[in-house]
Order: C-alpha cells, then structure tokens, then sequence
C-alpha cells in the first residue's frame, strides 16, 4: 500500500515531469513544448530562429503530435510528447 509521503512524492514527479515544459517553453500543451524545444535546438541564427518560430506557433504541436501518434499509436500523445521532450531534453535523437 501506498503511504502519503510515497503518493506526494509520485505526484509531484508527475507534475514535475509534465509541467516544466510547458512553463519553460511557455507552451499549452506538451506537443507544442516538444516543438519549441526542437525549434530552439535546430536554430543556426537569429534569422533561423524567427522563421521556425513562427511555423512552429502556428502548428500549435500538431506535428509533433502527428508524428508521435503514428510512431507510438497505443501511447497518448501528452504522454509521449512529454517523453520525447526529455529525451530530447537530456542529448537523445529527435522523435
């Protein structure tokens, strides 16, 4: 049986684990994290970085959402996009 302590801690590593994107990246949702992340990591210049930004606030995530549905397609996207996020996040290859 779960004690309060244990419960707390699993809480506050979920919402951990799922808020800091979104706050980070100042995003709705975690596919849009994920893409502004991989934004952030791809751009070579300042001129770079205004041009994928703007593409990537118009996808809103839809095609990180997109492409982690169909690589993960038993995995809900919150889920999976949260882990590619980290995966990313921490030097592992792009979804």
């Amino acid at each position: 049986m779960v004690g309060q302590m244990e419960l707390a801690a699993i809480l506050g590593f979920l919402l951990l684990a799922f808020g800091f994107p979104l706050v980070v990246e100042s995003r709705s949702n975690e596919c849009s994290a994920l893409e502004s992340k991989l934004v952030t990591l791809s751009a070579t210049g300042a001129g770079q970085l205004v041009v994928d930004t703007t593409l990537q606030g118009l996808s809103n995530g839809a095609i990180a959402n997109a492409a982690l549905k169909k690589k993960y397609p038993l995995i809900p996207t919150p889920i999976s996009c949260t882990y590619a996020y980290w995966n990313v996040t921490f030097g592992g290859a792009p979804p």
